[in-house]
């Protein structure tokens, strides 16, 4: 039902309209799941029918097609399309005119773009969004460790784990439009901070339970020492342009975590109730 639903949204948007000029012997009854788009314009069209006396009386949004958006709504399959004989990704052409900046945007066009064509039509690509990504604030993964109070025990395992697990949202303004970029944590590194090679993870760890193998630990060889243990956590996103479905982005990024103090000590320590946190300001890489 949610999929039906979906198609029904968007069907309207991807109707390519008869138009003049470049677009005059263009037409089809393209929907977004059905992949029936029998007729489209290259890039090169486009650009010579926006240059165009009548072209250059409108503003252009163009959105990219999506083969279906399965029960998740996340468009992680595009439409693909050749452009002579190079190989692109269909986008809808909405429009309105240049005189009327608050009036509805309406279906225009299908347009298969080329790689390097999408700037020049300002498209909101995955690449575009990652780089915004880039600059904003994610959290930093919050560091557990039992023992708790700072302090391990020389050849004991200490246990590690993070509560950061849930995903982070931001919205920006990207080209004039408002666009949600949702940060999911999906694998962490620990760092022992005593020369030991790091361990990377998909799972956060857990709390110690009496009689539960740890998941996550680490054990420290070295008496009377003073380590800095941390933990990195690596996010994957996904974006969404106004009420346009979700996208994902196909590079992760990583925020590296601020290390804490564990002194490793020979006198004797037991995992009790409780759980020694380390929860630092948000920080990017």
């Amino acid at each position: 039902m949610r999929r039906a639903a979906a198609g029904l949204l968007f069907v309207t948007a991807l109707v390519l309209l008869p138009a003049s000029a470049a677009f005059a012997d263009c037409t089809s009854d393209a929907s977004l799941l059905a992949g029936q788009t029998r007729c489209f314009n290259s890039g090169a069209e486009l650009t010579e029918y926006v240059s165009s006396a009548e072209g250059a009386a409108y503003s252009y949004r163009l959105s990219q097609l999506c083969s279906d958006l399965g029960d998740s709504g996340v468009c992680d399959n595009p439409r693909a399309c050749v452009s002579g004989k190079d190989p692109g990704t269909l986008y809808s052409v909405l429009r309105r005119p240049v005189t009327s900046p608050n009036a509805d945007w309406e279906a225009f066009a299908v347009v298969c773009l080329i790689a390097g064509e999408e700037p020049r039509f300002e498209v909101i690509t995955w690449q575009r969004v990652f780089e915004v990504m880039k600059t904003l604030e994610w959290p930093e993964a919050d560091l557990a460790i039992q023992p708790v109070g700072g302090k391990t025990l020389v050849n004991f395992e200490t246990n590690f784990f993070t509560t950061t697990t849930e995903p982070s949202t931001q919205t920006v303004r990207l080209l004039g439009r408002e666009v949600q970029i949702e940060a999911t944590p999906v694998s962490y590194t620990w760092h022992w901070g005593d020369g030991s090679d790091a361990y990377e993870t998909d799972n956060p760890g857990a709390e110690h339970v009496d009689g539960v193998k740890h998941q996550v630990f680490h054990v420290y060889t070295d008496a009377d020492v003073t380590e800095r243990p941390s933990v990195d956590v690596t996010y994957r996103g996904r974006y969404k342009v106004e009420d346009e479905p979700w996208r994902p982005i196909h590079e992760t990024l990583t925020v590296t975590g601020t290390p804490v103090r564990l002194e490793v000590v020979t006198a004797r320590v037991h995992l009790v109730g409780g759980v020694s946190h380390s929860s630092p300001p948000a920080s990017r890489r």
